[in-house]
């Protein structure tokens, strides 16, 4: 009948403008996923931008700029300067512990500016960060070598054995 060839008409236009909006939606993940991609890559360049991103990839940089913001709820600046950040927090952790050499390793050219974001993004300073870190690991030697000295002492019980039992039975 013809309310039946409406009805189907109409299911057809709505899947039509469905699926183009799908298609619309992968398409912006895949720039989003290469945007990602490239400035993971390229991330410890000082001078990296969505501008050369967009250059690189064949995008207007307002549009890319626009879209990402967009997808991500974040600036591509805001963005960078995050991947920035973890890299050098990742270098003060594997034992670098020169400032300015975590600052140009990871795409900044100031070291005093690398500083005080560093500052207003994680709470402390850089040098605070990796005196944090050492104590940490002083921390974790000590009671690394007391364990070891118990077990040197008392031989290879299970931890069980060890942890519950009272110290002054294992002189009797």
């Amino acid at each position: 009948t013809e309310q039946e060839n409406i009805d189907v008409a109409a299911e057809s236009l709505l899947l039509y403008v469905f699926s183009r909006l799908n298609a619309k939606a992968s398409a912006q993940n895949d720039i989003i996923d290469k945007i990602s991609e490239i400035t993971e890559k390229r991330f410890h360049e000082p001078d990296l931008s969505i501008s050369d991103i967009a250059k690189e990839i064949g995008y207007n940089p307002k549009y890319l700029s626009h879209l990402f913001k967009k997808n991500m709820k974040v600036s591509y600046n805001e963005y960078l300067r995050s991947i920035r950040f973890k890299y050098s927090i990742s270098l003060f952790e594997l034992g670098l512990s020169s400032v300015k050499n975590v600052a140009l390793l990871s795409g900044f050219t100031d070291p005093l500016y690398f500083s005080k974001a560093f500052k207003k993004e994680i709470g402390i300073s850089p040098k605070e960060f990796i005196q944090s870190l050492s104590q940490k690991k002083r921390h974790r030697l000590f009671y690394q070598t007391l364990w070891n000295r118990r077990i040197k002492l008392h031989g290879a019980r299970s931890f069980r054995n060890a942890h519950h039992r009272p110290y002054y039975q294992d002189h009797w």
